[in-house]
């Protein structure tokens, strides 16, 4: 969704596109804001599912791989361009 007037309103929400399946994330929140002056949009997110629990038992709750993906086409396509952590642990949330 997007918002022209600082929060007052907002038109209607639509899906992120660009990725060839829904946005990789363990249940866990992102942020997407709008670059200025470019009009583009950043999304810091955690790239990767929730690992099944027989494979990473340790990780039932782990936020790693937190990743910076750009888009400059209003969210059409995204272009991963940082991985700012890669830490993986329990404690990670």
């Amino acid at each position: 969704s997007r918002s022209n007037d600082k929060g007052r309103t907002w038109d209607e929400a639509r899906p992120l596109g660009g990725w060839k399946a829904p946005i990789p994330n363990p249940n866990a929140k992102i942020d997407l804001v709008s670059l200025r002056p470019s009009g583009g949009l950043a999304l810091v997110f955690n790239d990767h599912v929730k690992p099944p629990l027989k494979e990473m038992p340790q990780c039932v709750k782990c936020r790693t791989h937190l990743t910076v993906a750009v888009s400059l086409d209003d969210g059409n396509t995204w272009r991963r361009i940082a991985r700012m952590d890669d830490k993986v642990g329990a404690s990670l949330r």
